[in-house]
């Protein structure tokens, strides 16, 4: 099986880590037996928010077969710019995503970390 450690190599990417590619798993699921009206497949970093599916399911409603959720990035603390510190000056725990979500200042991602896909 291919993987980012095995085409990776001797590139300004090379790496060990052996991530596999989102069409390699998209075409395992597609040449499977499973069964299934939607595959969401979302990165492993993202929380979701308790709203997530049903976010989705509204927009399969509105006649989407296929769309991405891209996350939003919480800033890094701004004195040592390494750590994700929340209000108390701790850094974010599970207990912290009530305030992680109200947070107004998120940032937009560039990247895509969320597919549906009919």
């Amino acid at each position: 099986t291919r993987s980012t450690a095995t085409e990776y190599t001797n590139t300004k990417y090379n790496t060990t880590k052996e991530l596999p590619f989102i069409q390699d798993i998209f075409d395992g699921l597609r040449n499977s037996d499973m069964r299934y009206d939607y595959v969401i497949y979302t990165n492993s970093d993202i929380i979701l928010h308790e709203d997530f599916y049903d976010i989705v399911r509204k927009q399969i409603r509105a006649g989407y077969d296929t769309f991405q959720i891209n996350r939003q990035t919480i800033p890094l603390n701004n004195i040592t710019d390494t750590d994700h510190i929340n209000s108390k000056g701790d850094p974010y725990t599970v207990q912290d995503l009530d305030e992680i979500f109200a947070s107004q200042e998120v940032r937009s991602h560039p990247g895509t970390d969320c597919f549906v896909i009919e």
